[in-house]
């Protein structure tokens, strides 16, 4: 049986965020049996960001109306819906803070298509609907939930409470943060034959950049009976974890040591304890005569020169390079250039500085914006972080969409996370004539993942947009038979290319 739950949030895919309403909504998926399984709906809102009205009696109420709707093959499946409200006559500080709820749903073990409509309940004008597909149909033999990250649990007499995280565009551990706290739960679907058992559940934190892991901060968790549903409800500490981007990385494991099912949570962890780098400070002005930095460099340009290296910097150095800049010393901004170079490429840092600053003043002309240049733009960042893509898909004149752009890396090296193969980037110019191609979706780590990216290429189509009534669901019909979403997004080379094997897995 699944531990019980009280209210908590957490954006295990990707983040879905109100544009006034301070709102956030999310999903974790359960397999409680083979007959069923559970959908859980967390979401979080802030009081103050909602209408205030005053009731009968004189109480000021607020709160949200929610409805979720399953599809499956185009027919609703079920329907649920809640009204969440904030406590009566809250205070202005009470209304300034978050609240959570937890809505779970029991149903058949299919995929789905799941529309939430979520609305002000003093405010018919401030609606939201939010659309993801759902893969419910869970493990064949062994296999894992989606893994909750917690703010806190504690222990109550019929199971535990778990108190909601509210992370920011990932999963953020600043100053106060001591401890990683994780639920998930493993189901166990093997016979009593089965040479998998016995099992092992283990848990740790990699470093994304180099994927070390960290041996210290580690767990397991032996199975030796069969069960259904192996609850996993834990904590890691990371006091003395560096700042820096970790994944936190959840493995089943059988007794020849095969890995049978795993889960990668990507987190940032920011430590006070250990600033942002000074391996700079260490070189003096003196150090760095007779370098690439000495005689005509232009000091003038230092601050942009430094700018320039955020695309390839690790989370720490960013922090550096952000405050650096703030700052605006240029002995100090100096001194980091010169240490970036020198400690990455030992042999030869001026030549590889020269080789980036020509890729910066190719992008900065190539998708340079009109507010903004071109290695601060989306293409531009992942160009400099990523390097040239193997394949691009360039649709500026598709019909029925924005002007949008696709690109593939047979191999993803970066200096920022860890190795990967075969990634995508989808950029999208819903601003036309701008060249702002905005990042729309990615399935590389610690990018933006949006498994209905090709509804942000269709104009006048508001992301998330609901199939409630008859039109929208003729609408949808209509997109289906056109080949899913609409135009070609999804049939090229990248996306479904059947002569190289890939058949839309995007």
């Amino acid at each position: 049986m699944r531990i019980v739950l009280s209210c908590f949030i957490a954006l295990i895919s990707s983040g879905l965020i109100g544009q006034q309403m301070d709102l956030r909504v999310s999903y974790g998926r359960f397999f409680s049996s083979e007959n069923e399984s559970i959908l859980e709906a967390y979401f979080a809102f802030k009081g103050s960001s909602l209408t205030l009205k005053r009731d009968g009696n004189n109480n000021q109420t607020a709160g949200i109306d929610v409805r979720i709707t399953f599809y499956h093959d185009e027919e609703i499946e079920g329907m649920e819906s809640v009204r969440i409200n904030v406590p009566e006559n809250a205070t202005e500080e009470e209304l300034d803070m978050y609240f959570t709820h937890t809505q779970r749903l029991g149903v058949d073990p299919k995929t789905y298509e799941v529309h939430i409509s979520i609305s002000d309940m003093h405010n018919e004008n401030e609606k939201y609907d939010f659309n993801f597909t759902a893969d419910l149909k869970g493990p064949d033999k062994v296999g894992f939930s989606d893994v909750n990250i917690l703010s806190d649990f504690k222990p109550k007499d019929d199971g535990f409470d778990l108190i909601p995280l509210l992370p920011r565009r990932d999963f953020f551990f600043g100053k106060s943060a001591e401890q990683i706290k994780f639920y998930a739960e493993l189901y166990d679907r093997t016979a009593e034959t089965d040479t998998a058992r016995p099992f092992m559940i283990k848990y740790y934190i990699e470093d994304a950049q180099t994927q070390t892991p960290l041996t210290s901060l580690a767990g397991f968790k032996r199975i030796k009976e069969a069960g259904n549903t192996v609850p996993l409800l834990n904590s890691i500490n990371i006091r003395s974890l560096p700042t820096g981007a970790y994944f936190l990385v959840m493995e089943a494991i059988s007794q020849k040591n095969e890995v049978m099912d795993s889960r990668h949570v990507y987190f940032l962890r920011e430590n006070p304890d250990d600033e942002t780098p000074r391996y700079f400070e260490e070189s003096t002005l003196d150090d760095m005569e007779g370098t690439f930095v000495d005689g005509d460099f232009n000091m003038d340009s230092i601050e942009h020169f430094v700018d320039f290296l955020t695309p390839i910097a690790d989370f720490r150095e960013q922090r550096t390079i952000d405050n650096l800049v703030a700052e605006g010393n240029k002995d100090k901004l100096k001194r980091f250039f010169y240490s970036f170079w020198s400690s990455k490429h030992p042999s030869d840092p001026g030549e590889e500085w020269r080789k980036y600053y020509a890729k910066v003043r190719y992008v900065n002309e190539k998708y340079n914006m009109r507010v903004l240049p071109g290695y601060q733009s989306d293409r531009g960042r992942v160009y400099l972080q990523y390097g040239e893509p193997t394949l691009v898909e360039d649709r500026k004149f598709e019909t029925g969409t924005y002007p949008f752009e696709i690109w593939q890396y047979n191999q993803l090296k970066s200096a920022s996370t860890r190795d990967q193969t075969d990634r995508i980037f989808v950029f999208v110019d819903r601003e036309i004539n701008t060249n702002r191609y905005r990042l729309v979706h990615s399935n590389a780590d610690g990018e933006r993942f949006n498994e209905n990216w090709p509804r942000e290429l269709e104009p006048g189509v508001q992301v998330g947009e609901s199939y409630q009534d008859d039109f929208m669901r003729d609408r949808q019909n209509q997109l289906n038979r056109r080949g899913n979403f609409g135009s070609r997004a999804t049939d090229n080379l990248i996306i479904n290319p059947s002569s190289m094997g890939r058949y839309g897995r995007w």
